[in-house]
């Protein structure tokens, strides 16, 4: 696992996916869920909208983050740990991807 991330008991952690796991089309998103309640923990789309999008029998909406392709980017919570519940208020495109690592 990545330094300085924690996971609370009885949770998964993913680290990463192969290349070939993500289609790269539009819209596109990614969510976290507690599959033991239910719910969506957050969720963030990009490329445009994915509202109402299931998710292993779980239905949840996501609000959009629209970013030009702009090459070698990730997109980050900002700042680190912010959470408003608006995708464009907490996340932004960061020029240098760091996984596993505080955001700026």
């Amino acid at each position: 696992g990545s330094a300085g991330v924690s996971v609370a008991g009885g949770a998964t952690r993913v680290d990463a996916f192969s290349e070939n796991e993500l289609q790269n089309g539009e819209p596109d998103g990614i969510a976290i869920l507690d599959t033991v309640s239910g719910t969506v923990v957050d969720a963030l789309s990009y490329g445009g909208t994915m509202g109402n999008w299931p998710l292993g029998g779980i239905t949840a909406s996501a609000v959009a983050t629209d970013l030009d392709d702009r090459g070698a980017e990730s997109l980050c919570r900002m700042p680190n740990g912010q959470f408003t519940g608006s995708a464009m208020a907490d996340f932004a495109a960061c020029t240098t991807p760091s996984p596993g690592a505080a955001n700026p």
